[in-house]
């Protein structure tokens, strides 16, 4: 009897060690991917992330690390090949060296084999096509397309696209007939001044245009051709998490949340992150990465804001940019 009482309680240990086994490469394979967001300056004093952008990478199944504004370059060099991704948010401030930089390792990440994709929402879009371009002169101004929500104009190229080519049959046709599209902008590049840079049309491929209130035709979407490179003008993240509201309880922004607009939003971050999930880059250290996400950091709320909830990190004394030690 005591054999056969061995052989079972033997048996047993190597279900549960094999189910173990199981269940941690389950666990890492799952393992929702990392996305760096840029933060942009409030003041000379810190900066800020709208919470909107890491509830939308959230649903999407991602996490987020903030990046400083100004972190320096060294620290951007070891940071980024430890994320899955880049996004670029919209805001209202100006491209400068530290998202170049950011945008070119992500270059030579892909250069060199690593699926490293890049995203960019509305002030993020344009500053892709600054980066794109190398001319800071290259959008167009005056644009009056802020607190309006759209239907999209798609091009021939959209429906084979990687960035629209997956949405359903249903969804598309939302996004082209109903206004779910939340643009709030004075800047953008207009269809006809869009082919002017060779640089552009070389890189990327037009999937969607609108018209502002005047009628000014403007690029909203494109995908680069080589690259898993994306931008849209609009803000897919306000549709489910911007309910800004005045105090006499008028809405702060004209944003649609419908179920076919929160559907286009989960569209999106969906995207993103699947494409994110193509590398299998990794922190080296998992308490760095413990300490660099932002779960470290809590939220602040405002009355009639921009923003419901907002990060807002205080710079650092000593290295000018803040990181949690």
């Amino acid at each position: 009897m005591a054999p056969r009482v061995s052989w079972i309680a033997t048996l047993v240990t190597a279900l549960v060690a094999a189910a173990a086994f199981g269940l941690d490469v389950v666990a890492a394979s799952a393992r929702g991917p990392i996305i760096g967001v840029f933060a942009h300056p409030v003041s000379k004093h810190g900066e800020y992330i709208a919470a909107s952008y890491v509830k939308w990478i959230e649903m999407g199944g991602g996490r987020v690390v903030p990046i400083p504004y100004n972190a320096p370059k060294e620290y951007l060099q070891e940071m980024l090949p430890q994320l899955n991704g880049l996004l670029f948010p919209g805001g209202a401030a100006t491209v400068n060296d530290r998202a170049e930089y950011l945008y070119k390792l992500a270059i030579d990440l892909n250069d060199n084999g690593t699926y490293f994709p890049v995203w960019g929402t509305c002030l993020g879009f344009e500053w892709l096509v600054q980066l794109t371009t190398g001319d800071l002169g290259s959008l167009d101004s005056g644009l009056d397309a802020n607190n309006i929500t759209l239907p999209l104009n798609f091009t021939d190229a959209a429906l084979s696209s990687r960035l629209f080519g997956g949405a359903s049959k249903e969804l598309y046709q939302w996004l082209a007939e109903k206004p779910i599209t939340m643009n709030n902008h004075e800047q953008g590049i207009g269809v006809e001044r869009f082919p002017t840079f060779s640089k552009l049309t070389e890189f990327y491929t037009v999937l969607s245009t609108n018209y502002d209130r005047k009628g000014f035709h403007f690029v909203s979407a494109f995908e680069a051709k080589k690259y898993p490179i994306y931008a849209v003008q609009f803000h897919p993240e306000k549709v489910s998490f911007e309910y800004g509201e005045y105090p006499d309880g008028t809405p702060y922004e004209v944003v649609d949340h419908s179920s076919e607009a929160i559907t286009s939003g989960q569209y999106f971050a969906n995207f993103f992150i699947n494409e994110a999930r193509k590398n299998d880059l990794k922190f080296k250290d998992p308490k760095v990465q413990q300490k660099s996400l932002i779960y470290n950091y809590q939220t602040s709320t405002f009355t009639a804001p921009g923003f419901v909830e907002s990060y807002l990190f205080k710079h650092d004394s000593k290295n000018n940019f803040w990181r949690i030690e």
